[in-house]
């Protein structure tokens, strides 16, 4: 249905280098104060481009999931009207178009959509190609139920309401957990800063305090094992707040 959402364009791609450049220097001159050591640091640059590619990912897939829900609202209420289930995503089309948007990407796949309905093409493999572009679990199970009933029969407007009332369950419980869990986020991305501003403070009110470790192999393997010890801390926090439903 289009490019794969899983993919960074080249802008993005361009800006994640950068970005990961500039704190792989900074964490290089203040460990290390060694262009040697910023180079060995900037090697880390694809996994640092790959941990952004996965947060923009999971940020797309959480706007793609509240968009979703607004679609089989819609088309459970285009149903109960009268509507058949082409001219219900039609509808669906219409109000996703006003509440986010023509550009937004939940937008472009409806639309994506609606021109196979008008080829002719059967809305459940439609909505199947939908789910396996997306990656969104919510969208997967949907187009998956959709499949059975179209195959087996059944009753689509209970099907859809059933959904529904369980993705806007699933959903309040997100919230809650996301409510309860942003202090702690806050605190978490504080923490991870305190080091590099222990280590600017010393240095700029006690010159020379560091010098020993720069510049020496001891140093290097005290900064070196130092370092380490805060990835593996920083990996570690990121995984207590990082909670899935």
């Amino acid at each position: 249905m289009g490019k794969s959402r899983d993919s960074l364009s080249g802008k993005q791609q361009m800006i994640y280098i950068l970005e990961g450049t500039f704190v792989f220097s900074v964490i290089g001159f203040l460990f290390y104060r060694s262009i040697f050591g910023i180079a060995c640091l900037c090697l880390l640059l694809p996994f640092y481009v790959r941990q952004r590619k996965q947060e923009l990912i999971k940020s797309k897939k959480k706007n793609l999931r509240l968009q979703f829900r607004e679609v089989i609202l819609s088309v459970s209420g285009a149903l109960q009207a009268g509507h058949s289930i082409e001219n219900a995503f039609r509808e669906a089309y219409k109000d996703i178009c006003l509440i986010y948007g023509k550009d937004c990407e939940m937008s472009f796949s409806l639309y994506q959509i609606l021109k196979g309905i008008d080829n002719n093409l059967p809305i459940e493999k439609l909505l199947t190609a939908f789910a396996e572009e997306t990656q969104v679990d919510d969208i997967s199970d949907f187009a998956e139920v959709f499949k059975i009933i179209k195959r087996n029969g059944g009753d689509i407007t209970k099907v859809i309401q059933s959904n529904v009332s369980i993705m806007c369950e699933k959903m309040d419980l997100m919230e809650e957990i996301t409510t309860i869990l942003s202090a702690k986020q806050l605190e978490e991305k504080i923490m991870n800063k305190i080091p590099f501003l222990i280590i600017l403070y010393i240095q700029s009110t006690s010159k020379g305090f560091f010098d020993s470790l720069y510049h020496n192999l001891e140093g290097v393997i005290i900064m070196s094992a130092c370092l380490i010890i805060y990835g593996m801390a920083l990996m570690m926090s990121r995984k207590i707040v990082d909670i899935r439903i």
